[in-house]
């Protein structure tokens, strides 16, 4: 007896694919080399503080030395929109992962057209303005 009674076509799959991932509301940015970086930072904070007991990197410099072990390239510390270095969010204690409530560990220093990157704590990336910023990281200024 067959289970599924729909064609499994390639063709089919990529229809389910699209349907799946196309009919979004998420405030995501599209994947970009910017993103995709400030991804990569914010999942190093993490492992960083897992080895550290629960500690983030007191620095830009000691996070990189940190990615060497990793074998991540320094190329993902800079922001490919704005040529700069990401900015860690200065804090003892990497966050908790929380369902309410996310909190910003890194950010572009100065972004595209107004708009910059910010990553939380599980390495969700948010495309936001100055404004929202400010919201998110009260030591921006």
């Amino acid at each position: 007896m067959r289970l599924c009674q729909y064609p499994q076509t390639p063709v089919f799959w990529a229809l389910v694919l699209i349907a799946l991932t196309g009919c979004s509301n998420n405030a995501s940015p599209p994947p970009d080399d910017g993103a995709e970086n400030i991804k990569q930072v914010a999942v190093l904070c993490g492992k960083y503080a897992g080895r550290h007991q629960g500690n983030m990197p007191p620095s830009l410099a000691e996070l990189k030395a940190f990615a060497k072990t990793e074998k991540v390239p320094d190329k993902v510390f800079t922001s490919p929109r704005d040529n700069l270095p990401f900015v860690l969010v200065p804090r003892k204690k990497m966050p908790m992962p929380g369902a309410q409530s996310r909190t910003v560990i890194v950010y572009e220093q100065t972004g595209v057209s107004g708009q910059r990157y910010v990553a939380d704590e599980v390495g969700d990336v948010k495309l936001v303005d100055e404004a929202k910023l400010k919201e998110l990281v009260p030591s921006f200024k």
